[in-house]
């Protein structure tokens, strides 16, 4: 009999997270953090952090990971040691994927096959390495705030996903996931409702770091930007962003959290939209450039990278 989705990603994932210990050892990360689109510099140097890299791996040489293709993309996972400069004793071990597969670099049949797979491969690896607390950034398109300049940060309260495409589908009681995954509403069933969205709350006020909030959505598989009519449609339904990623490696994390079979886990989800540009309206149209361009402001003023050191260094 053929394997199930669930069950290639199992294997996957596992050959994966076998690597990885391997080269790690006892170090397993405090923090597993995914870099989106044109922000793969989260590691530059920050005035007041010490980032004290232990380990470069290119993604090429981690069995069972995938090979990153899209642009703007890094493709390396670093292993780093994370404390102030200032001599403290606070540190955190954090590993940072530079680059990531999206469901658009597959064709059709295969968004629901070996693409779902790999798109989900590295997270769920990381889950099985052990590690609990994950910050899962992207770039994206803001819904709201039109009057903001952008780039500015949005943590994510929820999500939807809107596409035909997710690792819940097909035969159930697999390795990882439950018959059925619910967000129930409880804390430990919202992947984005931790300690860590109010850590990055009081973080971004202290540091007048320009942050929202609001619910982020992935509206379709292919490589394009939305429409005027999808923005609209979009905006009048409340949504804050919208994007390509993210929600497919969430879903993931969280039926692992939810299996009956496995030891319960409480993993801690931090999501933040990097907003590159304002999603189009027929008055405004979208460039590919405009989110390369946000991205190097981002990086330049630290406004991502400083959000996410510190919230890491205080939980």
């Amino acid at each position: 009999m053929a394997k199930t989705n669930e069950e290639k990603l199992f294997d996957q994932a596992s050959l994966a997270s076998q690597a990885l210990f391997q080269k790690f050892g006892e170090q397993i990360p405090d923090y597993f953090i995914q870099a989106g689109t044109g922000l793969q510099g989260i590691l530059d140097p920050r005035e007041g952090y010490k980032i004290e890299v232990i380990d470069t791996i290119p993604f090429s040489k981690i069995d069972g990971f995938p090979e990153i293709k899209a642009r703007d993309h890094g493709t390396d996972l670093v292993l780093a040691r994370l404390s102030r400069d200032d001599g403290s004793l606070d540190s955190k071990l954090i590993a940072v994927a530079k680059g990531r597969k999206h469901v658009y670099e597959y064709d059709g049949i295969d968004q629901q096959g070996q693409g779902i797979i790999d798109v989900c491969t590295v997270a769920v690896s990381m889950a099985l390495l052990g590690v609990d607390k994950y910050i899962i950034t992207n770039a994206a398109g803001g819904l709201q705030h039109f009057d903001e300049e952008v780039p500015y940060l949005m943590g994510i309260t929820d999500h939807k996903n809107d596409t035909d495409v997710s690792i819940l589908k097909g035969p159930v009681d697999g390795p990882l996931f439950p018959f059925y995954t619910g967000f129930s509403g409880k804390d430990k069933d919202m992947p984005y409702q931790s300690n860590l969205l109010n850590t990055a709350r009081v973080v971004a006020e202290e540091n007048k770091i320009p942050f929202k909030e609001g619910r982020y959505v992935v509206q379709h598989s292919s490589r394009r930007y939305e429409t005027p009519a999808e923005t609209n449609d979009l905006m009048a339904a409340g949504y804050g962003a919208v994007g390509a990623s993210t929600v497919f490696s969430v879903e993931a994390l969280t039926g692992m959290m939810q299996h009956k079979d496995r030891e319960e886990r409480d993993l801690q989800i931090l999501g933040v939209s990097a907003i590159t540009n304002h999603c189009a309206t027929e008055e405004n149209p979208v460039r590919s450039n405009h989110v390369a361009n946000a991205g190097e402001i981002l990086n330049e003023k630290g406004y991502l990278t400083n959000l996410i050191f510190e919230t890491m260094l205080r939980n």
